[in-house]
């Protein structure tokens, strides 16, 4: 099932895509702070 998430889900909403990206993150060492300063991803609006 699809559904809209409501505004007090969004935390356990956060945990649950950290941890599935996790395995692939650890795989290839990326990590929050080398992927928040990345040129290839970062987005100006």
């Amino acid at each position: 099932m699809i559904r809209e998430v409501r505004r007090e889900e969004i935390p356990a909403c956060v945990k649950l895509i950290k941890k599935s990206f996790m395995t692939v993150a650890d795989e290839y060492g990326i990590t929050e702070e080398g992927a928040l300063n990345a040129k290839s991803i970062v987005c100006r609006f």
